[in-house]
């Protein structure tokens, strides 16, 4: 879960850097799947049945996903964020 963690930390640097009057709704989107990414695994983490984790699991990686399509709607494709989603 590190990873996710490390991702959400350079998902809130660029919020922070963005324009709060540029993007709101694409901004608020990101930062809500960023934060899911991070949750879901800690929950998938804490649960005990594998069924369990990786439904939380699936669940993370379809935030990333959203995470990398707002990335690219943004036009930040090149960014480090966007190479990390992409491993």
């Amino acid at each position: 879960s590190g990873l996710g963690y490390r991702l959400i930390a350079d998902i809130e640097c660029w919020l922070l850097k963005a324009e709060k009057t540029k993007k709101g709704d694409a901004r608020e989107q990101l930062d809500r799947a960023a934060r899911s990414i991070a949750l879901n695994l800690a929950e998938g983490r804490g649960r005990l049945s594998i069924k369990e984790q990786v439904r939380f699991f699936s669940i993370a990686m379809g935030s990333a996903r959203e995470c990398q399509a707002l990335l690219i709607l943004e036009s930040l494709r090149d960014s480090d964020t966007w190479i990390c989603l992409d491993k």
